[in-house]
């Protein structure tokens, strides 16, 4: 092997430890992780006490602690040596229960498949517990830490802290080099980037930097716009270009997805459409179709069969309501489920086709939502509850 193929391996490798520096860090802020140490060393009494060392010792927010090493690869001679590392460190320090391969992305692997699942089946000793990629391992830790949270206060927190890594992923200086194959970056939590890259049709070399930002102005109203995370993108040639994302991470069958007023649905499906608007607000005084008067239930059913996709695109995007701001409307909806490294994007209007593609008519007035209140706003206002599809 040549000495540039060796400074080539040596700088993947820095890279990979790079990346899990992030994702550690990441933790840590989440809330998951209690403290870490770099480079720790071990090492039995009367002997040198530096003889065995990994990349990482991990205290989590339970009090379980493991070690972590990183690679770019996995390779037999590499494993071995981690492996007898790993042994004795947990025989030196029995508060270490776990001992964890990182890598960056299953192309790491690379015929080692079948190392991997004789480790996980157990079919093989191993003082390595598993090997993961850093998304797997990312995840896995987020939905550990989930568990030990009360739902409210995990849905709130999960939801705000996607948005936060969503913007570090697309601000990833790392993640652009990869993608527009420059140097030797592995990116970070380069799989999600790669995603959007591709949903919004840029190729390799087109984009110079990307500045994202969950600081999003407040509706005319006051109230939240659809988009969470805003990305300026730089192009090389000088030109530049906004990008709106609204972000949803959810295991729920159903979310609550729009709270307006009656008057509100009227003013953006058809503000001359009195009828429309007549029935809306029966609706909203009732609080839920069986409480309307006999007959409006099935009228607003009819009334509003020319607006679903118009609903749609208000619902998803914000798009249509008076005074909004292209900042504060959705150009892509980025869905992932909990507990779930895999992150899905959508142009909006997409989205919208495909979920009325899905419409069996069956959910509130033939549209694809279940038509309901919050609490307290019964009379005041509706609310929206949508099934997110991945």
């Amino acid at each position: 092997m040549s000495s540039e193929e060796n400074q080539i391996k040596a700088q993947h490798g820095i890279h990979a430890k790079r990346t899990l520096d992030y994702v550690v860090v990441e933790l840590e802020n989440y809330g998951a992780f209690e403290k870490h140490k770099d480079s720790p060393s071990y090492g039995y009494d009367d002997h040198d006490k530096s003889q065995f060392k990994a990349d990482k010792e991990i205290t989590a927010s339970d009090g379980t602690e493991y070690i972590l090493y990183s690679t770019n690869s996995i390779r037999s001679d590499r494993v071995k040596g981690q492996q007898w590392d790993a042994y004795n460190i947990k025989q030196i320090e029995s508060r270490i229960e776990y001992a964890y391969i990182i890598i960056p992305d299953d192309d790491a692997l690379k015929g080692s498949v079948t190392f991997r699942e004789k480790m996980r089946s157990g079919s093989m000793y191993s003082a390595i517990d598993d090997i993961l990629t850093i998304d797997e391992f990312y995840e896995a830790e987020i939905a550990k830490y989930g568990e030990r949270l009360k739902s409210g206060v995990r849905h709130d927190l999960e939801g705000r802290k996607f948005e936060e890594l969503f913007c570090s992923i697309l601000g990833s200086r790392e993640n652009l080099n990869r993608f527009n194959g420059v140097g030797t970056d592995i990116g970070y939590l380069y799989e999600t980037f790669h995603k959007v890259m591709r949903a919004l049709g840029f190729d390799p070399g087109e984009i110079d930097s990307i500045f994202a930002t969950t600081d999003i102005p407040k509706l005319p109203s006051g109230g939240s716009p659809k988009t969470d995370v805003a990305a300026k993108v730089n192009l090389q040639g000088g030109g530049q270009q906004l990008v709106t994302f609204s972000l949803k991470d959810s295991s729920n069958t159903r979310v609550s997805v729009h709270q307006y007023t009656a008057d509100a649905f009227a003013d953006v499906l058809d503000p001359s459409n009195d009828r429309l608007r007549e029935l809306l607000n029966e609706f909203q005084r009732a609080g839920s179709a069986s409480d309307m008067r006999p007959g409006t239930a099935d009228a607003l059913k009819d009334e509003l069969k020319p607006y679903l996709l118009d609903l749609d695109r208000w619902v998803f995007s914000g798009r249509g309501a008076a005074g909004v701001r292209d900042i504060q409307c959705a150009q892509y909806l980025v869905t992932k489920a909990k507990g779930s490294s895999n992150v899905e994007v959508h142009d909006i209007d997409s989205y919208c086709h495909a979920q009325e593609k899905l419409n069996k008519g069956t959910s509130g007035f033939g549209t694809i939502y279940q038509w309901t209140y919050a609490s307290g706003q019964r009379g005041k206002s509706i609310q929206l509850k949508a099934k997110i599809i991945p």
